[in-house]
């Protein structure tokens, strides 16, 4: 019996990536996302890769009141969950204060409300990994990104709790804590010391996963980074550019 995954946010370029390894070592997946075109040109691609099924839901992250029955569709195809990736998201740089409720909605409110109900089944299951993308951005909010960081610390500071909640289960909740990830919506931003590429970021978290690890930075070195970072004092952070 193969493993089987649902991943959410399909089409991004870290899901995408991911899922190509998934599909490579013969997972049969659920993609789920928004746009048809984007969803079926991913999945396509799947299907030459792999040799297990491949699946596509069209779900949007903004439409919270349908996410049960977007659980419950990915669970009617699969059979049962050996995974889940949360990988939907949404930035703005120097958001205004409609794109910042955007991102608190997608990044924190429709993320948190998807994790629950996959965490309820997984406990059902007592088995399966739901990992989650938040960001080093919630570990220390900057001047140029602390309305996005925010969202993403109130996402962490969630997991952390289903992870406390769900460890009895022996279900593994891990969340996933890139750098910045080169992709068409930072095209156009001053690269950063923390740039990732989106294949790292994929590859990190199939070790992670298969490690059942609680919390990854990717690249690993970020953790000590942003442990440090961390531990400043205010006054000496307002000073920092990184």
């Amino acid at each position: 019996m193969s493993n089987k995954a649902v991943i959410f946010g399909a089409t991004s370029l870290i899901a995408e990536h991911t899922a190509r390894l998934l599909a490579a070592e013969g997972w049969e997946l659920v993609l789920v996302g928004r746009h048809r075109e984007a969803l079926h040109a991913v999945a396509s691609h799947l299907r030459l890769t792999g040799c297990a099924p491949i699946h596509e839901l069209l779900g949007d992250a903004a439409n919270t009141d349908a996410l049960p029955q977007l659980v419950d569709s990915a669970r009617q195809l699969l059979g049962h969950l050996d995974l889940a990736l949360i990988a939907w998201g949404c930035y703005h740089p120097n958001p205004d204060a409609r794109q910042s409720r955007e991102m608190a909605q997608i990044n924190y409110v429709a993320s948190a409300a998807l994790a629950e109900l996959l965490g309820r089944v997984f406990a059902q299951q007592h088995s399966g990994t739901l990992a989650v993308i938040s960001s080093v951005a919630g570990d220390v909010r900057r001047s140029d990104n602390y309305a996005y960081g925010s969202t993403k610390a109130a996402l962490t500071a969630y997991l952390q709790g289903l992870r406390q909640t769900l460890s009895p289960c022996g279900v593994n909740v891990l969340t996933i804590k890139p750098g910045r990830v080169e992709n068409p919506l930072t095209a156009g931003i001053l690269r950063s010391r923390f740039s990732v590429e989106p294949a790292t970021i994929a590859a990190g978290i199939c070790r992670a996963i298969q490690r059942r690890k609680s919390v990854v930075y990717l690249p690993g070195y970020l953790r000590v980074v942003f442990f440090v970072l961390r531990s400043l004092p205010e006054w000496l952070l307002k000073r920092l550019r990184f």
